[in-house]
């Protein structure tokens, strides 16, 4: 068996079994998790206009859906994770696509939604109504990917600023120092996409994000969840810090890793707050039937 991440059809990942439950682990079958959230986006008016897939044979699978939604008029993306190997919960997050270069663009680590853990509680019934509160709940979210992303065109970089940026996501490994030629000819190249935009975080972001493209859907997000913190916590410091005679990496590290820990303190306290309040509301609305309770849920 292979343990290589690779990108697969849908098929591939329905045929992947589950394993047999037990008394305290009952994981769900990848084609489980799929239907519930297939079922969800159907029951909320919504449409999936594509489907891509990346799998790692009996252990965790990432799926990538662009949903249309003519009530809102924009389409986006959800991200679904599940593992069968106690790797990981059953997450639910966004992504959209940087349209100008079709480029992935992920934020699993702030707009995630957990239904919570493959625990011997969890009913098939259960995961199909989580899945429906868990979609309504990720449409903010989105809305907040998208002006994070387009907020990056008001943050500008003379050339200085952005070889100091490059230079300190190589040191962090943000940016592959063997791929520093490829980025440079995205980022700065005669024939770059960005070129109209190279004084901005934008089309940093862009080029690096386009660097990433070839991966597979989990490596890609892993690997911009590294990238998103760098822009958040670590850029701006830089930016704030390109004028002083010697720019000390150690001590910005340091300073956005202190103030990344409280956010995601919050964050986690947040998470948890909502798994159980979800619980409380499937228990309620199980007691009271579950037909009627998915026709009170909110599309």
């Amino acid at each position: 068996m292979s343990n290589k991440l690779i990108r697969v059809t849908e098929d591939a990942v329905r045929a992947e079994k589950a394993p047999d439950f037990t008394a305290t682990w009952r994981p769900y079958a990848h084609a489980d998790v799929l239907d519930a959230m297939a079922l969800a986006v159907r029951d909320s008016g919504m449409e999936i206009v594509s489907r891509e897939y990346s799998l790692r044979p009996e252990s965790r699978m990432m799926a990538a859906w662009e949903v249309r939604s003519e009530k809102r008029g924009f389409n986006f993306g959800i991200s679904i994770l599940n593992a069968i190997d106690k790797s990981a919960a059953v997450v639910l997050s966004v992504f959209e696509r940087i349209f100008v270069c079709s480029n992935w663009c992920f934020r699993m680590d702030q707009a995630r939604v957990m239904f919570r853990r493959h625990s011997g509680r969890l009913e098939m019934a259960e995961l199909n109504f989580m899945a429906r509160g868990a979609l309504k709940s990720l449409i903010p979210y989105f809305e907040s990917l998208k002006k994070w992303h387009e907020g990056m065109r008001l943050l500008r970089m003379t050339t200085a600023q952005a070889a100091l940026v490059t230079f300190a996501a190589m040191k962090r490994k943000v940016i592959p120092p063997a791929k520093f030629d490829g980025f440079f000819d995205l980022y700065a190249g005669d024939n770059s996409k960005y070129k109209d935009d190279r004084n901005t975080m934008w089309a940093w972001h862009a080029a690096a994000t386009e660097l990433m493209n070839g991966n597979n859907l989990m490596t890609i997000a892993s690997d911009q969840n590294r990238l998103n913190y760098f822009i958040d916590y670590e850029a701006p410091r830089l930016l704030a810090s390109s004028n002083a005679v010697v720019v000390d990496l150690k001590a910005i590290e340091k300073d956005a890793f202190m103030h990344y820990k409280k956010d995601i303190a919050a964050r986690k306290a947040t998470l948890r707050e909502g798994a159980a309040q979800a619980r409380m509301a499937y228990l309620a609305a199980a007691r009271n039937g579950m037909a009627g309770a998915a026709k009170r849920l909110p599309a």
